[in-house]
């Protein structure tokens, strides 16, 4: 097997790099302090940025200096991110809500609830919202839909003017990624360890694909072990082929059409979050920061990395042959093609949320401290 295995990251020192050691707050272009801690992706639109936090609040900033224009209160804490369509700004809330406001003023448009009492004898939790909602088309023609799961165990399909719900899809546990439409079909993965493919219309399955299926023990056998049938992360669509890591330690690629599996490849550790396409190549990032780069026709590993961090974020395309990671130790790392240190940043305190890019390459980066920050980065953007 041809690869390159290289090992645990060292940071550059300055003077004997090409890189900047990742000290220096005066990279920031400007910074945000929210109340709360941030585990909410920013969502880049236009002239501003959208990001909820734990403070109960969605916040609406200017992309070029980051001061509020405006904030919306909500009745618990927001911790995914948002999409917009049309006008509206859309995302979800641990207070069971779906919330539509309205892009320029955060003027509430609708709510929608995504249970109700009784959803406490399916979770503790009731009908949290942490999954980031997706809109697209299930039908020719037609106005788009949005798509969001929840603690409730279903998928909701809402209509975006009123936010009425067309259909709901049920699952056997909690919905966390966001889901993708492609085709006029919703795919998303689930906590039971199922990734769905459901007819965007009307909600049918048109099929499902289990994860898990070649663990060679239950997770109860071996003490620590963290190893299930469970996804949380979000699917990749790729010329017919669905991408998607879960926490069985696998990475899957499923046809899209037929649900079937292409290949499998054991990674060995969990995968929570989505991956990336650089060239032929898939790029995964396990929960304990080893990077794996697999030839996405074959599955065949081409080279791994393994920076020894924490994981919860995706994975940001940077350019045609680099990305972004974003650990909670508070370093950002721009990984190039071979796996070797491009750039960093100082992020500024523990990262979960995934960062997002704007028009000209820079980050918006969200920490668990509530600080939001945009930081420049060397070249352009994706």
């Amino acid at each position: 097997m041809d690869c390159r295995i290289e090992k645990q990251i060292k940071f550059p020192r300055a003077g004997r790099s090409g890189v900047e050691p990742p000290h220096s707050k005066s990279r920031r272009r400007w910074t945000f302090q929210a109340g709360d801690k941030i585990t909410a992706e920013p969502l880049v639109h236009g002239d501003r940025v959208y990001v909820g936090s734990w403070d109960e609040r969605m916040y609406a900033l200017d992309v070029a200096t980051g001061e509020r224009i405006w904030e919306f209160r909500t009745g618990n804490a927001v911790v995914a991110g948002a999409v917009v369509t049309g006008e509206k700004l859309v995302f979800g809330s641990h207070d069971g809500n779906v919330y539509a406001l309205d892009l320029g003023s955060g003027k509430e448009l609708w709510r929608r609830p995504m249970g109700s009492s009784e959803d406490v004898l399916l979770t503790p939790n009731g009908p949290w919202v942490e999954c980031s909602p997706v809109a697209g088309e299930y039908k020719p023609g037609f106005p788009e839909r949005l798509f969001v799961g929840s603690h409730h165990r279903r998928l909701a399909a809402l209509n975006p003017e009123t936010g009425v719900v067309c259909w709901e899809f049920p699952t056997f546990n909690w919905i966390l990624g966001r889901p993708v439409v492609a085709d006029y079909t919703v795919y998303f993965g689930c906590i039971d360890g199922w990734l769905y493919a459901v007819d965007a219309m009307c909600g049918a399955l048109r099929w499902r694909y289990r994860v898990g299926e070649k663990l060679r023990y239950a997770p109860t056998v071996i003490p620590g072990s963290v190893r299930t049938k469970a996804i949380t992360a979000g699917p990749l669509i790729h010329e017919g082929v669905i991408y998607i890591g879960a926490h069985d330690g696998f990475m899957h690629a499923v046809d899209r059409a037929t649900g079937r599996a292409i290949w499998t490849r054991e990674v060995g550790r969990v995968l929570p979050s989505k991956a990336v396409l650089r060239g032929n190549r898939l790029v995964a990032v396990t929960n304990d920061g080893l990077i794996v780069a697999l030839e996405a026709r074959s599955g065949r590993l081409d080279w791994r990395r393994d920076l020894r961090v924490t994981v919860h974020a995706d994975l940001v395309p940077h350019d045609a042959d680099s990305f972004w990671i974003a650990p909670v130790e508070g370093w950002m790392l721009r990984i190039g093609a071979a796996g070797g240190l491009v750039d960093n940043a100082l992020a500024g305190g523990p990262v979960r949320a995934t960062p997002c890019v704007t028009r000209e390459g820079d980050l918006v980066v969200a920490t668990c401290r509530g600080e939001i920050a945009r930081i420049p980065t060397k070249g352009g953007g994706r």
